[in-house]
């Protein structure tokens, strides 16, 4: 009976250490997430059009904002309004490298690659830029570069009369047995 009892004992001492090491950390998540809440250490304010999506960083009112040091406050407006934006706490680590992510930004940004110009984007330059021009003739339009055709397409597919004139260091383009190049083929289809 007595080591019954006692088998008894240590497995509800087992299973309180087990509910005790739960408790704890269900504890330790909670407070991770209020201080997750709370402002960072480094930080700025952004702001932001108010709209119907919440964001997932801590925001602050107006008044919040204007009790805040002015390093904190560096790309904001003099005068901030509340009523269109909402200020948004990004916090940031110090001593981080900017030259990854700035190089990663500068790579993405300034560099452009090889793409068929939209014919869509090329018709309406010419529309709406010739949009003074009255047409008794049709409109001379020269490119130095014709790429992939999609310029040539763009006047083609134009209300207005255009005479495309195209030139392209690729000597690929030129059709030996019709005698034109792939961009006449393509204006005389």
């Amino acid at each position: 009976m007595n080591k019954t009892k006692n088998i008894s004992n240590w497995v509800v001492v087992f299973f309180s250490l087990i509910i005790i090491s739960i408790i704890l950390w269900n504890t330790f998540l909670f407070f991770q997430k209020f201080k997750v809440e709370e402002i960072p250490e480094n930080f700025f304010i952004v702001q932001h059009k108010h709209n119907a999506v919440e964001s997932m960083y801590k925001t602050l009112s107006v008044e919040e904002v204007e009790k805040l040091d002015e390093k904190h406050k560096t790309n904001l407006p003099k005068e901030l309004d509340g009523d269109t934006f909402k200020f948004l706490v990004r916090d940031f680590k110090l001593h981080q490298k900017l030259f990854p992510a700035g190089i990663q930004a500068f790579r993405l940004g300034l560099g452009q690659p090889a793409v068929n110009f939209p014919p869509l984007t090329a018709r309406y330059l010419y529309e709406h830029y010739t949009n003074h021009i009255k047409q008794d003739t049709p409109l001379n339009i020269y490119d130095p570069s014709s790429g992939w055709g999609g310029r040539i397409l763009g006047a083609m597919s134009s209300i207005k009369r255009i005479h495309y004139i195209g030139t392209d260091p690729n000597t690929d383009n030129y059709i030996d047995e019709l005698g034109k190049s792939r961009y006449e083929y393509v204006a005389d289809f």
